[in-house]
């Protein structure tokens, strides 16, 4: 894919190597934190969309606040989910509380 055809390639052309070269379009399925509520902003929004006051040392820290996670099995978000929300109390109403199939 050309860096022409990404979502938010106003924001991340002055961001060098933003994608990374070796980045390519597949097809599959993953699995992503979201809110119960389907209409929520905030489910397919990447970081710096929903905080453009955010701050990032590097170029490739600032060109991952526009991209979104994903997993590739559902277990693995369970488990990342948990164990984060167990040392940062309020994760769930930053990311959401559910875990969608896309």
């Amino acid at each position: 894919m050309e860096k022409s055809d990404w979502k938010y390639q106003e924001q991340i052309k002055n961001i060098a190597n933003c994608p990374p070269s070796d980045y390519k379009l597949i097809d599959m399925v993953g699995f992503r934190w979201v809110f119960e509520d389907k209409k929520h902003l905030n489910n397919f929004l990447p970081p710096l969309a929903i905080v453009p006051s955010r701050k990032f040392k590097t170029d490739e820290e600032r060109c991952s606040g526009y991209a979104l996670s994903f997993f590739d099995f559902s277990e693995k978000a369970i488990t990342l989910y948990l164990n984060i929300s167990k040392k940062r109390k309020n994760f769930g109403t930053i990311v959401g509380d559910h875990v969608a199939r896309v």
